[in-house]
């Protein structure tokens, strides 16, 4: 069962609050998310018996940890780039901080396990991937090629019944000025309630308030 729907969007920025590449994934850009009222969508690894934060393979110890960000009270999205570490997620409390952690992005046995551990969890929807084998706590509904769910009568039922988190368009190095307009005009127009994902926060903020 996933928890009651978002009463406004929550923004997750893009491996945290940044302005020069070097600063993702660490603990500062994830401290700034949180300071500007946004969330953040991370990317865990294993290294020396630890969960740290990384895109890509770790070579040295260096990371911000997960544990680092015990204290901190914004919503997570927890990008699993590998697998066997959801136990060490699912020891920490780092998805009970905030109601709209998740886990996501992990292969289909790594997320079956997350769903019998009850870990909060999103399961991806994208024109390769047009439903989902249960009922996830999250939706994170990708656009690889084109926004293509724009003009997608049942995807966009979706937003009505469960949690929905876009990535935004300039994710995969598109304009994203389609997107959130239309996201902007439903949030006028209906209960449209949804998460995004996206290297521009403030920039969509200022954009849907405005």
């Amino acid at each position: 069962m996933h928890d009651a729907l978002w009463r406004e969007p929550v923004i997750y920025s893009h491996r945290g609050f940044w302005e020069k590449h070097a600063e993702q994934n660490t603990f500062p850009a994830i401290l700034k998310a949180e300071e500007s009222n946004f969330g953040a969508e991370i990317d865990v690894r294993s290294y020396d018996g630890q969960v740290q934060l990384s895109h890509d393979p770790l070579g040295i110890s260096t990371y911000c940890s997960m544990n680092d960000l015990s204290d901190l009270r914004l919503p997570l999205a927890i990008n699993l780039k590998e697998d066997g570490i959801l136990n060490k997620i699912g020891e920490s409390e780092i998805l009970n901080n905030n109601q709209n952690s998740f886990v996501f992005d992990g292969s289909i046995p790594q997320m079956l396990t997350a769903k019998k551990m009850g870990l909060r969890h999103a399961l991806r929807i994208s024109e390769y991937e047009r439903s989902t084998s249960w009922e996830p706590s999250f939706i994170w509904l990708d656009c690889f090629e084109s926004d293509w769910w724009l003009q997608d009568s049942e995807t966009l039922q979706l937003f009505s019944s469960q949690k929905v988190v876009v990535v935004s368009s300039e994710l995969h190095s598109r304009n994203p000025s389609e997107m959130w307009g239309f996201l902007k005009n439903m949030m006028k127009v209906s209960n449209f309630n949804f998460g995004i994902c996206t290297d521009k926060p403030k920039a969509f903020r200022d954009f849907i308030y405005d």
